[in-house]
């Protein structure tokens, strides 16, 4: 079964990355980078699409392409399994990805914007896939913390 995470610039397959981009996203952008280029279609009834409230999520058009292209597979605003706003305990780029990004962005001040759009990529580049491993059986361990407290909400 493939699994995925799915972060706005930066689309993983288990165990390899299929491309990192660090550009602003908005509607027309962001439809261009939800489904990863090398992901097979018979891949695709086992992939679930996760999104949140961030504003390219919700353009129209995206949102019928996702439901087009996932069907009932898709967790968040406007999917088949709503996904609670403000989350954090649950969503990876939250509990995972933004502070990892973040410390090794700011490990000393980038000097440029250049710089700093060079140290995000290179901080999303050395996500391992053991990493991704781990983040992904944190995702099982919270939902099922999730599930045995009832849905709420812990850290």
């Amino acid at each position: 079964m493939v699994q995925r995470i799915t972060i706005p610039w930066f689309n993983v397959l288990p165990f390899q990355h299929s491309r990192f981009n660090v550009l602003p996203f908005h509607g027309s952008t962001y439809y261009h980078f939800s489904i990863p280029e090398d992901l097979p279609l018979s891949d695709l009834p086992n992939v679930w699409f996760q999104k949140d409230g961030a504003h390219p999520h919700n353009v129209s058009s995206v949102q019928q392409y996702i439901r087009d292209t996932f069907q009932q597979q898709v967790i968040g605003y406007g999917g088949c399994l709503e996904w609670p706003p403000r989350s954090p305990d649950l969503n990876p780029l939250d509990f995972f990805l933004w502070g990892y990004v973040k410390q090794r962005v700011y490990a000393t001040p980038p000097p440029t914007s250049q710089e700093l759009r060079n140290r995000i990529t290179d901080a999303c580049a050395s996500v391992s896939p053991a990493m991704l491993y781990n983040v992904l059986r944190e995702v099982q361990s919270r939902a099922q913390m999730c599930i045995v407290d009832e849905g709420h909400q812990y850290r």
